[in-house]
């Protein structure tokens, strides 16, 4: 515990009259309207004093950091195993019944990492947007592992395809389908998080760490665009419309060199984006030990 336990409160905050706002324990998130500077949450004997400190990550719940911390670790981990497993090993693993639980395994952590990186600060209420953003990103992240999942055991054009006897041109064209709403959850979801993780840069405060966050959700956003705005259309169009031969090879050039260029600049996000939740994760780690000498 502090020497001086209010020496951090902000001057419009009394310190011998009953709160008459609404304040969250910065611990358990009981609302403390009543309660003296000086007292203690009912709930879990948390210092009223440290849920009217500024709004900094250092003065937040010390258990809730150091799982945010732990599962932005893990989810960077599982970014880089997942590209290096899908564009190498799987390709090489046999039988497939191995494929099969190596998938399973990596989207089962990917749901853990994205559930822990997105816990909400039990003592802190963010502005709408950022909540709205915390809630998608897992709820698109986590959903793309139950996709994965379910993909590797039953391949969905296959059980529309025994349903309605689909031709060779519609299979194509549902695949192409599927495919195009994975890669839109996943990019979605990665925008979105960053979005959350800008917010705890502002709390940290770490003005080089948001600035970044930003950039890359930026190239993320303008990468992705590209391939909508572009790739998507021409890939529908020669699936749906038969073109002059002539006419397809120009566009598979052209079209194919502009989605050469978002992959890899995709790819380029992606590396960042790992490097952010590492750093990310040495500043929780940080601030849950500053954030220790707080709590008793």
């Amino acid at each position: 515990m502090d020497a001086e336990p209010h020496m951090d409160l902000p001057r419009t905050v009394p310190t011998e009259e009953p709160i008459d706002f609404d304040l969250t324990c910065r611990r358990c998130g009981y609302n403390l309207r009543g309660l003296g500077i000086a007292g203690h949450c009912p709930e879990c004997r948390a210092e009223v004093a440290r849920s009217a400190t500024p709004d900094l990550l250092r003065y937040s719940d010390v258990e809730w950091m150091r799982r945010t911390a732990r599962g932005a670790h893990l989810l960077a981990v599982i970014v880089v195993v997942r590209i290096a497993v899908r564009h190498t090993i799987l390709t090489l693993v046999q039988p497939e019944v191995f494929v099969t639980l190596i998938t399973i395994a990596l989207a089962a952590l990917w749901a853990v990492a994205i559930w822990e990186c997105t816990r909400r600060d039990p003592g802190h209420r963010p502005a709408p947007v950022v909540e709205r953003a915390r809630l998608g990103a897992r709820i698109l992240l986590i959903g793309i592992a139950a996709l994965e999942i379910g993909l590797v055991t039953r391949d969905p054009t296959i059980v529309v395809d025994s349903i309605f006897t689909l031709t060779p041109g519609a299979a194509s064209l549902l695949e192409w389908i599927f495919d195009a709403l994975e890669v839109t959850a996943a990019l979605l979801g990665f925008f979105l998080i960053l979005t959350w993780a800008r917010a705890l840069a502002d709390r940290i405060p770490d003005t080089n760490l948001a600035t970044s966050t930003r950039n890359t959700r930026k190239g993320i956003a303008e990468c992705y665009g590209v391939m909508a705005v572009l790739v998507a259309p021409w890939t529908l169009l020669t699936l749906v419309v038969t073109l002059p031969p002539r006419v397809v090879r120009i566009g598979d050039v052209v079209i194919g060199l502009v989605k050469v260029g978002a992959t890899i600049g995709l790819l380029v996000c992606a590396v960042l984006a790992v490097i952010l939740l590492f750093r990310y994760r040495a500043a929780l780690v940080k601030a849950a030990s500053e954030s220790s000498e707080h709590w008793t």
